[in-house]
């Protein structure tokens, strides 16, 4: 599949959708793994999308605020999809009190899960 920015912005509000009716199972998973610290979830972030060609060192990647797509990878539709919710994933969880992020390590043990596909 050739990635086109309507092909993005339609899987982009499928994710979103997925998130939202996810926000239950994520934030039980997210106390389950923070030994049942409250968490909050920055569902209301907004991405800028960039495309990449990055050769075959990964799918895709983010800073919180951008997530670049590499158009080395071969993409169809669920990759695609699930390549964005695992990005959206990252950040996503704020423990305790303050403004803590999970770890990279524990955003991965979510997404596994959450759904085995995410990872």
């Amino acid at each position: 599949m050739i990635l086109t920015r309507g092909k993005i912005q339609n899987t982009l509000c499928g994710v979103r959708e997925y998130m939202y009716l996810n926000k239950g199972k994520i934030e039980e998973i997210s106390r389950y793994m923070c030994r049942n610290q409250p968490v909050k979830l920055r569902l209301d972030r907004e991405f800028k999308i960039e495309l990449v060609y990055d050769g075959d060192s990964y799918w895709a990647r983010t800073d919180g605020e951008t997530i670049w797509l590499n158009t080395y990878k071969d993409y169809d539709e669920d990759l695609l999809f699930f390549t964005l919710v695992h990005e959206m994933l990252h950040g996503l969880v704020i423990r305790g009190e303050g403004n803590y992020e999970l770890s990279e390590l524990r955003e991965h043990n979510l997404m596994g899960l959450l759904d085995s596909r995410l990872i």
